[in-house]
């Protein structure tokens, strides 16, 4: 038979098999194939034996198949081992080759390990930097909330000192007012200096920046006008309604008020206590006559500074125990 007229042959048989395969080996299966035939047919003598042969004989080829694979591959793989042994460098450079990676992997060992050290030692040089510089933070700042705690206390104190000042220098402007109340008063002929002080001086404002007491005049909710001590005394006085309180001749210029008057007030003076002043003393009279006072008046304006003065003490005592 030709190839073709087997293939014919096998696929009748059911005899499965590929296009590479030769005349030998096909007509090796189809023989195979139909002495399992005639075998089994002579056996059995049954139609069916065909099928079973068929089936058979598909177990052998798929098994041929198989075998036949794994000899090309076993063939490929042997064909790339020849490549590369071919190709394959000589035995003593390949030699040579091993003891170089050697000595570069070697190398290359001992770089890293070097670096690792290194890093190491500088990572430990960088840490033992921060610990320093944090512990100069750190002192730096309790030296600084130190310092803080320090500079609070003497701003305490000092604010405590300003509040004193403070105090004492508002003592001593109320005593300016009453003082200059008092003055302007007797220029004025009041019968009672001190009263005209305890009516008038809740009537007046302390001017920063002229550094005095001014009586702001007001008129339907606007300022008209600004007075000084002495005009805002001598206002009052000229009043009709404060008549009374005006020495006699000089609400109707009597001479025999102003007589009576002048006997009364030197009774007065007569009957006042100058405390540790003395009305003889050329100083204090040299000094009346400076703020164009009698004496015993100016005397009194000391004995009044005096008192207040002395409340202040009082005051900052309290404050220091």
């Amino acid at each position: 038979m030709t190839l073709e007229e087997l293939k014919a042959e096998a696929k009748k048989l059911g005899i499965k098999f590929d296009e590479n395969v030769t005349e030998e080996e096909l007509t090796s299966l189809v023989q195979e194939a139909l002495d399992k035939a005639n075998d089994n047919n002579k056996d059995e003598g049954e139609s069916d034996d065909l099928e079973y042969l068929k089936a058979e004989a598909k177990k052998a080829f798929e098994a041929r198949d198989a075998a036949k694979k794994d000899r090309r591959t076993l063939l490929n793989k042997i064909e790339e081992l020849e490549k590369k042994l071919n190709n394959a460098p000589d035995p003593s450079k390949l030699k040579e080759l091993e003891s170089n990676l050697k000595t570069l992997s070697e190398f290359r060992k001992t770089v890293e390990q070097e670096r690792e050290e290194e890093e190491l030692k500088q990572k430990t040089e960088i840490e033992r930097a921060a610990i320093t510089h944090q512990k100069t933070v750190d002192e730096l700042q309790n030296k600084f909330m130190s310092e803080m705690e320090e500079f609070k206390k003497m701003m305490g104190e000092k604010e405590e000192v300003l509040k004193q000042k403070d105090s004492q220098i508002s003592v001593l402007r109320e005593n300016r007012l009453e003082k200059e109340i008092y003055e302007a008063a007797i220029r004025n002929k009041a019968i009672s200096p001190t009263q005209l002080v305890r009516m008038l001086k809740s009537d007046f404002n302390y001017n920063d920046k002229l550094d005095s007491y001014e009586h702001l005049v007001y008129e339907k909710g606007k300022l008209k006008d600004e007075m000084t001590i002495d005009e805002m005394v001598k206002s009052f006085l000229s009043k009709e309604e404060n008549a009374n309180l005006v020495e006699a001749d000089v609400n109707n210029g009597s001479m025999y008020s102003n007589k009576t008057d002048q006997t009364k007030t030197k009774t007065n003076l007569d009957q006042r206590k100058f405390g540790k002043y003395d009305p003889k003393d050329p100083v204090i009279i040299e000094k009346a006559e400076d703020k164009g006072l009698e004496v015993p008046d100016y005397i009194e304006t000391l004995l009044l500074r005096d008192e207040k003065l002395g409340k202040v003490s009082m005051s900052e005592n309290k404050s220091s125990s």
